[in-house]
């Protein structure tokens, strides 16, 4: 029975190990969870320069084949494009009261420079809501780690003192047996001297 009881703290303990390493794993997979978010935002950023990069190359492909009596608004129109593109969002766009194509284009900058305003705010509002989830990801882990450990720590505990009471026990029970085995003994010699005397 000591054996068992000490085979059963081994293997409390060993749960305990586990648990611990279990908690160690999961702060681990929070850290790449991190990792994934911040590389799924930098290729959003990358789209939205490559997005960027194309239209300021159409803009220019444009002022080159309308002529020189369009370049001058062209040119202004790439100089804002390109400032935009490059996150300058309160450049102020040229030629939005032409009514002619470079006033359609000067429309069709602004809205971009719109949605970009959008986009930002987006992107700014979806990080912080990531960085929250992620906060309260780690939080769930933690307390979810946290009332494990407990709970197996009270296992463990409880197991640790069943352990000790069966050992105590299991010597009772020796002591017991002893007395019996010495009390029958006597009962034997008591009984081979009345059998003597018979």
């Amino acid at each position: 029975l000591g054996t068992t009881a000490a085979s059963m703290t081994q293997a409390a303990e060993a749960l305990g190990e586990r648990v611990r390493t279990f908690r160690t794993e999961h702060m681990a997979l929070l850290g790449e969870t991190e990792q994934a978010s911040a590389t799924a935002i930098a290729q959003v950023i990358r789209w939205n320069l490559a997005v960027a990069g194309i239209a300021v190359a159409l803009a220019v492909l444009a002022a080159w084949l309308m002529g020189n009596s369009l370049s001058r608004p062209v040119r202004q129109m790439i100089a804002a494009m390109t400032r935009l593109a490059e996150g300058d969002r309160t450049v102020a766009i040229p030629a939005l009261e032409r009514h002619d194509e470079i006033g359609a284009m000067a429309k069709a900058v602004q809205i971009f420079k719109t949605n970009a305003d959008k986009v930002d705010q987006l992107q700014a509002d979806q990080a912080r809501m990531r960085e929250q989830a992620d906060e309260e990801r780690r939080r769930s882990l933690v307390e979810l780690s946290t009332v494990f450990e407990d709970g197996v720590d009270g296992v463990v505990t409880s197991v640790s003192g069943s352990a000790t009471e069966m050992q105590r026990s299991a010597q009772s029970l020796s002591a017991a047996a002893e007395q019996a085995a010495r009390q029958s003994a006597a009962a034997l010699v008591a009984a081979e001297d009345a059998s003597t005397n018979v």
